[in-house]
C-alpha cells in the first residue's frame, strides 16, 4: 500500500519526451504526485540529497513542487506490482516544511494545495 512521501516509477506521458520518472506521493486521497528531476530546472524545487536520507537516488535530485501529476489507482498499482508491491523509496519527512513552502509558491490549484497541506499536517512517520 502506498503512503504519503513514497516514491514510485511511472511512465510520464505528459513530459517531452515521455519517459519513466520517479514521482512522490503527495496526496494519497486524490492521487497527486510530485516529479523528481535530476536538475532544478522547474521552480520551485526542494533538494533531495542522496545521502543520508535518499540512498535510492543515483545522485542528488530535486522535487518539483510547482505542479502536480494526478495518477489513477491502476497506474499506481502497476508501479507497485513491478517493484514487488513496495515503493522504490521515500522522501524524508524532515523535508515537509520545505515542501509545503515550495508548494505554496508553485502553481498548484488552491483546492489541491489545501488537500496536500491537510495530508502533510496529518502525516505520521512510518516505522523504519
Amino acid at each position: 500500500m502506498l503512503e504519503l512521501l513514497d516514491v514510485i516509477w511511472v511512465h510520464d506521458g505528459t513530459i517531452d519526451p515521455p519517459k519513466l520518472k520517479m514521482v512522490v506521493a503527495i496526496s494519497i486521497r486524490e492521487g497527486l504526485f510530485l516529479r523528481i528531476n535530476s536538475k532544478p530546472n522547474f521552480r520551485p524545487t526542494v533538494k533531495l540529497p542522496k545521502e543520508p536520507d535518499h540512498s535510492f537516488l543515483e545522485h542528488d535530485s530535486y522535487l518539483n513542487c510547482g505542479t502536480v501529476l494526478e495518477l489513477d489507482d491502476y497506474i499506481i498499482s502497476e508501479s507497485l506490482r513491478r517493484n514487488g508491491e513496495q515503493p522504490y523509496g521515500y522522501v524524508s519527512p524532515d523535508l515537509i516544511p520545505e515542501i509545503k513552502d515550495a508548494i505554496y509558491k508553485g502553481r498548484i490549484r488552491y483546492a489541491d494545495r489545501k488537500i496536500i497541506f491537510e495530508e502533510l499536517y496529518n502525516f505520521q512517520v512510518k516505522d523504519q
